[in-house]
């Protein structure tokens, strides 16, 4: 395999442990369903928000803006 101009032993690369299949098609194996973490979950930016204990709003409140009420 050339890269960059010299050449290279092709590597063939394997799945991570807790994957199935031919690299770069890995799968993740189903052990036990429902106990995986989604990949998609810890990057959307929501999920994170509700993982967030409720207390840091009323951290922020101004306590003059309260009599108002």
């Amino acid at each position: 395999e050339m890269i960059d101009g010299m050449c290279q032993p092709i590597i063939r690369r394997r799945c991570p442990v807790g994957t199935a299949g031919r690299y770069p098609d890995c799968f993740p194996i189903r052990r036990r369903p429902g106990l995986e973490i989604d990949p998609d979950l810890l990057l959307n930016p929501n999920i994170l928000q509700q993982l967030v204990p409720r207390s840091q709003p009323r951290l922020q409140r101004n306590p003059a803006t309260d009599n108002l009420q």
